[in-house]
């Protein structure tokens, strides 16, 4: 191709589709495409040029990032550069720091995958400041946990209970809601007691009226 016709040559832009003169082409770095001066983007952190489907822009700040320099974050879904993301102090995940988690116990920055909030408080804690109630699975500080007396198993204040009679601390499905809560062994405690008495009652009805008898003859 001579100078002139190639002064002259046009092709079709792999992008938007419009012809252009081929001496005002480019190409992208990411996929090879062939494309226009108005369709080529160079990525604001590297230099690099690519087509605009592979170019985003920081939702922070707007900078034009390539693939390879627009971060991701897990929980928005949203692409920042590596000024706009924080990394968690648990995972080491990149995250947005709208989406950042504050841990209140320990200071730490963390994921929302990392951060939860407390069941008890409703203070924001890090999974290793948090321990998971063994019932309801709710995340709760460690210390509004306390250990059920039958199983051991840590339940927090919802699902637990303390027993009006013996004031050990068990789950409220070994609880029985009579006119107080009582755990099952005092409720059942109770029970064999008054079914004890109610025989032992009728046992002196029968043994004085069986003697009434012998006495008096009726």
């Amino acid at each position: 191709m001579t100078e002139s016709s190639l002064l002259t040559a046009r092709r079709q832009c792999g992008h938007c589709k419009k012809q252009f003169p081929v001496t005002e082409s480019a190409i992208c770095s990411d996929c090879g495409t062939v494309i226009c001066a108005d369709c080529a983007k160079m990525c604001q952190q590297c230099g690099r040029v690519v087509c605009p489907a592979h170019l985003t822009a920081c939702a922070d700040c707007g900078r034009l990032l390539c693939t390879d320099h627009a971060l991701r974050c897990p929980t928005c879904g949203l692409s920042f550069c590596s000024d706009h993301v924080g990394t968690c102090q648990s995972c080491d995940g990149a995250t947005c720091w709208d989406c950042m988690v504050h841990c209140e116990t320990c200071g730490k920055e963390v994921c929302s995958s990392c951060g939860q909030v407390c069941g008890t408080c409703d203070e924001s804690i890090c999974k290793d400041c948090s321990q998971p109630c063994s019932q309801c699975g709710t995340v709760h500080h460690s210390e509004h946990l306390e250990a059920d007396s039958i199983t051991g198993k840590d339940l927090c204040p919802k699902c637990r209970i303390v027993c009006e009679i013996c004031e050990s601390i068990v789950s409220r499905v070994n609880a029985v809601d009579s006119v107080r809560m009582v755990c099952i062994d005092c409720h059942n405690t109770k029970a064999r007691r008054k079914h004890w008495v109610v025989a032992i009652a009728a046992g002196v009805v029968l043994t004085v009226t069986a003697g009434a008898y012998l006495i008096w003859g009726f």
